[in-house]
C-alpha cells in the first residue's frame, strides 16, 4: 500500500487549481487497502485498512500509528478476522484508538 499524505492542506480550503505540493510519501509494507486517514494528538496519523494475506485478496484489518513524517511508531493487524477492513478510525480522548469495518469468519481457538 502506498499512502502519500499532503500536510500542508491539513485544516485548510483546498485550491484545486493550485494544489500544494507533496510533503512525504511513505510506502508500508504488508499494508494492501488503506481505507482512513486521521490526524492524532501527537501531530500524526492513524491509518486504517486491511492487509494481503491470500490469494483470494482476502485480508485482515489493521490499525497504524505514525509520527507526523510518516514513519512507523506502532501497528496491530487483528489476526482473527481474515476476510475484514477497517473502515474508519478516530481517536478517543483518553489517547485510545476506536475502528469500525467490517470483519470475516473469526478463526476457532
Amino acid at each position: 500500500m502506498v499512502i502519500g499524505l499532503t500536510l500542508s492542506c491539513r485544516r485548510s480550503i483546498h485550491n484545486f487549481r493550485n494544489p500544494p505540493g507533496v510533503e512525504w510519501i511513505r510506502v508500508y509494507k504488508n499494508y494492501f487497502h488503506g481505507n482512513a486517514v486521521e490526524f492524532t494528538s501527537n501531530g500524526g496519523y492513524a491509518i486504517t485498512g486491511k492487509t494481503h494475506t491470500s490469494d483470494r485478496g482476502e485480508g485482515k484489518p489493521f490499525l497504524l500509528i505514525t509520527n507526523s513524517s510518516g514513519d512507523s511508531i506502532w501497528s496491530i493487524v487483528f489476526e482473527e478476522y481474515e476476510g475484514g477492513t477497517a473502515r474508519d478510525v478516530t481517536q478517543t480522548i483518553d489517547g485510545g484508538y476506536i475502528m469500525v469495518g467490517t470483519i470475516g469468519v473469526a478463526k476457532k481457538r
